[in-house]
């Protein structure tokens, strides 16, 4: 389960939400995530960031580009 930035454990249903988003075949940025999730961007950021570190997801460029979107890891092996 990942922590959140005040170091509390958010619930299994939004780390199940945000899997789902990512289930899309279309490339989603930061800003859109938190948007669907209704989730602020530094948070939305942090969560999907624990989802990379683990290898859930993937990011579609470098980390220092402005265009970097996040698919899971099973849409983007497709």
């Amino acid at each position: 389960m990942l922590a959140d930035d005040s170091g509390n454990h958010p619930t299994p249903e939004t780390e199940e939400i945000l899997l789902s988003i990512l289930q899309t075949d279309k490339p989603l940025s930061i800003r859109e995530i938190a948007g669907l999730m209704g989730k602020t961007v530094p948070s939305t950021r942090y969560h999907v960031s624990k989802q990379v570190d683990v290898g859930l997801a993937v990011p579609t460029a470098s980390s220092t580009s402005r265009n970097r979107k996040y698919l899971s890891k099973q849409e983007a092996s497709l």
